[in-house]
């Protein structure tokens, strides 16, 4: 009877180093799964910053893109107006142009006229002399 309560004894400290033994071993995989964890948790945090960081290139491009056209576009209006602006002005240049020609026309007309009545003034003067003579 001696040996049984001491073989329950050895039992139950066997039992009890084991329990501690898994313990730490628990323990140790606990400690090894969080670290993985926080790798894994890190690497997918890099993922996501990525992922952020192509977004925001990709938002970049397009903020570009939408003023290259609007800048294309306002140029396009700007070439419009000016192709306006010099077709007014070349319409006003041609009718300046008309209005000189008209103008160079009726003096050149006015000049005939008062070469003939000259020219007749000329002749009444001649015959004048003539007749004074």
């Amino acid at each position: 009877m001696l040996n049984g309560p001491f073989i329950l004894n050895e039992i139950s400290s066997i039992n009890l180093i084991l329990l501690v033994i898994f313990e730490v071993i628990a323990i140790i995989s606990l400690l090894y799964f969080q670290q993985n964890l926080e790798f894994f948790g890190g690497v997918q945090e890099k993922e996501t910053k990525n992922e952020e960081n192509k977004t925001k290139n990709v938002q970049r491009e397009i903020k570009t893109k939408e003023k290259v056209i609007l800048t294309t576009k306002i140029q396009k209006v700007i070439n419009q107006k000016v192709i306006m602006i010099m077709y007014k002005a070349i319409s006003n240049v041609e009718k300046e142009t008309k209005n000189v020609m008209n103008a160079t026309v009726n003096a050149e007309k006015e000049i005939k006229i008062e070469g003939k009545e000259m020219k007749k003034k000329e002749l009444v003067s001649i015959d004048e002399e003539k007749e004074v003579l």
